[in-house]
């Protein structure tokens, strides 16, 4: 048995194994095979990734359409309770409350639907001409006129308070982005070449003369606009600070109070923060009803400095001790 010797070849999906006897003269190989598994990978268009890439994406974007709903729920409640919405809590809580015996149902009420189509007296045609504007108009009129200092505006605001509510419910609908890093926030600001999408930049002064993300939208499409084909506000990078700003834009001008103002801004601009990684902290080796300490904590980080300090590899001059020496000359630097 001592003649015989074990050949493996790993792979990343497979393991060939040969069987050799050395003392053979005319055919060394024994016993040969191969066992094929899965790979630890996934593998698309060539390109290899993570097989819980998918999983992790997908679980994200499930998260996204949670907080959105959440957000939405928030907002309408506030809405029925200061008669901005045509909505009661009942068909509210048919959407957003679970029932075993029912299912989740989406408000389908007509007075509804037509709230959502700017419809407010139910002609079946959105009521832009509350406002002077035509059938053509766009509803980023309704931002426009929300930040209008005219007292005529104002006073259409004040009698049909369902048309605020349907701004706060459009805010509440595209809330713009907030850059997760510096890279990401420099292509909000200038603009995507691979795609195409417009950046913040472009809209600048109109946001700067017009006092709000709506109106400078609004306004910037009818400039540009020509012969009759009006020109995509969607499809572009909108900060999340603009959206924070016309928000208490509107409030000022049509003197909502402060408490209503941070309702609206838990419902709209509000996001919630990462979840807590504390579960993910193992147990102690001596104590196995406590976790140990996070690798970001100052108390481990002490640890790990005098863990470095005392594997350096110094002789101590003569007259000092190893430890004191160390300690001495060493611990002030990473401190």
């Amino acid at each position: 048995m001592n003649n015989l010797t074990l050949g493996i070849d790993l792979g990343t999906n497979s393991i060939g194994w040969a069987i050799r006897d050395i003392t053979a003269t005319d055919n060394q190989i024994i016993k040969n095979g191969v066992l094929i598994f899965d790979k630890g990978v996934g593998e698309e268009k060539g390109i290899e990734f993570p097989k819980v890439k998918k999983r992790t994406e997908s679980r994200g974007k499930r998260r996204n359409y949670q907080a959105e709903k959440y957000r939405k729920w928030e907002l309408l409640e506030f809405l029925i309770k200061e008669r901005m919405c045509p909505l009661t809590i009942e068909e509210l809580n048919e959407w957003r409350k679970y029932n075993k015996n029912s299912p989740r149902k989406y408000p389908q009420t007509e007075t509804f639907i037509n709230w959502l189509r700017y419809d407010f007296n139910g002609d079946g045609k959105p009521d832009f001409r509350l406002f002077g504007g035509d059938k053509h108009e766009n509803h980023y009129l309704f931002r426009a006129k929300a930040v209008s200092e005219n007292e005529d505006d104002k006073k259409v605001f004040q009698e049909n308070p369902q048309i605020l509510g349907r701004v706060f419910y459009h805010l509440v609908q595209r809330r713009g982005f907030k850059g997760r890093d510096e890279e990401e926030a420099k292509t909000m600001l200038e603009g995507s070449k691979n795609n195409d999408t417009p950046g913040r930049n472009e809209i600048k002064d109109y946001i700067i003369k017009h006092r709000s993300l709506g109106a400078a939208l609004y306004h910037y499409q009818k400039e540009k606009s020509t012969n009759g084909e009006k020109i995509r506000i969607r499809q572009r990078y909108n900060l999340r600070k603009d959206y924070e700003n016309e928000l208490k834009e509107i409030c000022r001008v049509q003197g909502l109070e402060k408490t209503s103002y941070e309702k609206l801004w838990k419902a709209i601009i509000w996001q919630r923060p990462l979840r807590t990684q504390k579960g993910s902290v193992g147990l102690c080796t001596y104590e196995k009803n406590k976790r140990r300490a996070p690798i970001s904590h100052p108390l481990y980080e002490e640890y790990r400095t005098w863990v470095f300090i005392n594997n350096l590899k110094i002789e101590a001059p003569q007259g000092w001790k190893q430890e004191d020496y160390l300690k001495e000359t060493n611990l002030s630097y990473f401190l």
